[in-house]
């Protein structure tokens, strides 16, 4: 059993970006401040890059994460000027991709070190990410149909609230995670 405090310090400071990241989204929708909520979410990306490199310097699959997420942000850019909803689909898949990374990756370590539970629900987390991701996926497709667009759109309501839950299980997952390891 090694020594897992660098990937326990990227943890930290992923599940701090994405609680940041959360009020920041907030922080976006508020008319006077939105600026703020910008270069908040901008300041929790980089945070979130910076966490899954500390991470990577322990686990391999983190700094596969960390690339991924890299190119992401370059497809989340590209996005805004042409092929909006191919970007849009293609960032849904890669940000699948990250968490897939990150759960098996520190849910390896996390069982090494012994804590099973905690292993356990990178596996279910990671599974929410994947149906929720191959949903949005199938949806953002029948999105360009007219008139199945409508049906989409009544489906994605739902798919919103999964979401939702998964995002809260990640982060308890990166919660969990960082106390085990540090």
């Amino acid at each position: 059993m090694g020594s897992y405090e660098r990937a326990g310090l990227g943890m930290k400071m992923l599940f701090w970006a994405q609680i940041g990241t959360i009020i920041c989204s907030v922080l976006a929708v508020i008319p006077l401040i939105k600026i703020l909520g910008a270069i908040g979410a901008i300041a929790c990306g980089i945070i979130g890059l910076l966490g899954l490199y500390q991470a990577g310097q322990d686990v391999d699959e983190c700094k596969k994460a960390m690339a991924l997420t890299l190119v992401n942000v370059i497809c989340s850019l590209l996005g805004n000027f042409f092929w909006g909803t191919i970007f849009s689909i293609v960032g849904t898949i890669l940000s699948t991709i990250v968490v897939y990374f990150v759960t098996i990756g520190i849910g390896a370590v996390l069982s090494a070190v012994g804590d099973e539970g905690s292993a356990k629900l990178g596996n279910v987390t990671r599974t929410f990410y994947i149906v929720c991701g191959i949903i949005s996926v199938v949806l953002s497709i029948l999105g360009m149909i007219p008139w199945v667009n409508v049906i989409a759109l009544l489906l994605s309501i739902p798919l919103l609230l999964v979401q939702i839950a998964a995002s809260i299980l990640y982060m308890v997952f990166c919660y969990k995670s960082y106390n085990t390891l540090l």
